[in-house]
């Protein structure tokens, strides 16, 4: 996508409407913005966080519905592939998990060999087989998370306690 996760919230806001995403106010919680749009060719929902205060974005996760489980892990496949080749090197640590459902979350441990640990990025594909009343539930999110701002958020918060 090209937009840093760093900055301000209102910059970060217009950065991504400049891209073409609508925000969606219907679901606003404190300390995050909704939008809808197209994220790499795949039709998405993203969930901006922010701390309240400082209006500081620190992470970032992009929502995309799939069909079906084959459609689920051919997206991760392609997310995986897509991350190895962005950061390359700079992947210092890889945890693959996969839970008794399922369900797999991949995270990427990105560092930059000046500043440290720069930052985190996580697969988590959803398969969750419906039944005769009940659809199925498809998704892979993909949460990015830029680990100095995420620790700045964090400890405003603490000591806005």
């Amino acid at each position: 996508m090209g937009i840093p996760i760093d900055g301000n919230i209102d910059e970060f806001s217009m950065a991504l409407k400049s891209k073409g995403f609508k925000r969606n106010t219907l679901i606003d919680p404190k300390g995050n913005k909704n939008f809808k749009g197209v994220f790499a060719n795949e039709k998405a929902k993203l969930c901006v966080f922010f701390h309240p205060t400082t209006k500081l974005v620190y992470a970032l996760e992009v929502d995309i519905s799939c069909y079906n489980a084959s459609e689920v892990k051919e997206k991760l496949e392609k997310f995986e592939t897509s991350i190895k080749q962005k950061y390359g090197e700079q992947v210092v640590d890889e945890d693959l998990e996969k839970s008794v459902e399922g369900d797999i979350r991949h995270t990427f441990h990105i560092l930059d060999k000046t500043s440290g640990m720069k930052g985190q990025i996580q697969l988590h594909s959803y398969c969750r087989e419906g039944n005769k009343y009940l659809g199925g539930t498809y998704r892979l999110e993909i949460f990015y998370c830029d680990v100095d701002n995420y620790d700045a958020y964090k400890a405003k918060e603490v000591n806005d306690l």
